[in-house]
């Protein structure tokens, strides 16, 4: 399956900002569901900042493998040539924001999806409002 080579270093770095979502308004959020049940509670929001940036939150994560995960944004609940893939880590741990690229419509995008792409199910997904 190939995705979108739309990867990004746009992790925005703790000290850029206090709070990199200050005075934005929520575009879309949903509870993150994970394979593992022990990993629940977390959400996945879309920001829209004053600036007109989009910001991937993930909330009140803590969660860790010892391989990578890739975190894609996807127009459907499955990966597909359309899913944007935004970053890949091991660990998610406490609130991570992450900037989302400039020249997507955020509105066709309703699902996200954390998955090792060697595994057929993903780790964790979420489903926007």
């Amino acid at each position: 399956m190939s995705c979108k080579k739309e990867s990004a270093s746009n992790a925005i770095q703790p000290g850029v900002s206090s709070n990199p979502i200050e005075n934005a308004v929520v575009a879309g959020t949903g509870k993150l569901i994970f394979s593992d049940e022990g990993f629940q509670g977390s959400t996945a929001t879309i920001y829209q900042r004053k600036d007109g940036v989009y910001v991937l939150g993930l909330e009140q994560m803590d969660y860790k493998t010892n391989f990578d995960l890739n975190v894609y944004i996807s127009q459907t609940d499955a990966l597909t040539s359309y899913s944007i893939k935004l970053f890949s880590a091991k660990t998610f741990s406490g609130n991570m924001y992450f900037n989302l690229p400039p020249n997507i419509i955020i509105a066709a995008f309703k699902h996200l999806i954390i998955q090792n792409d060697t595994q057929a199910n993903p780790a964790a997904s979420a489903t926007f409002d």
